[in-house]
């Protein structure tokens, strides 16, 4: 009868320490910035798309573009290493301005004006980027 207790109290414990281990990694990142935007947009399809992409390694650019409303490539979550360097190249067939949460960044874009921000990604996080006059969401960005 001893050998069975002690065999569900082992049982019990590796059940609670494997539960308590294995936290949601998208919720509560480093200054409340995962998990607290009401506008966040789940990535479409479960998938992870991403428009990065890494020239030479040093600088991850990413591209959008607005036309009629729509964003291309679609709303999605996009992986960026903590501490990258970042380019985010906005086109837009409508004048507005692009604003990226949390790194307080924002430029104008339009017709024959197309936006770009650089930045150091510095702080961990969901981020959101949108623009700011139409509220569209374009990505989210998940540093880490």
């Amino acid at each position: 009868m001893t050998e069975r207790l002690l065999t569900f109290l082992v049982a019990g414990i590796t059940v609670l320490a494997v539960t308590a281990c294995s936290g949601d990694e998208e919720s509560g990142g480093p200054g409340g910035h995962e998990g607290t935007s009401p506008s966040a947009t789940p990535t479409q399809g479960g998938e992870e798309d991403t428009a990065a992409e890494e020239p030479g390694g040093d600088v991850e650019v990413l591209e959008f573009e607005i036309s009629d409303g729509q964003v291309r490539p679609p709303v999605s979550r996009v992986p960026v290493e903590h501490g990258a360097s970042v380019r985010i190249e906005v086109t837009s067939d409508q004048p507005d301005s692009v604003h990226l949460h949390g790194y307080d960044l924002e430029v104008a874009v339009g017709p024959g004006e197309d936006g770009v921000l650089e930045f150091d990604a510095d702080q961990a996080g969901r981020f959101e980027l949108e623009t700011h006059d139409t509220g569209l969401v374009l990505a989210q960005l998940l540093v880490r």
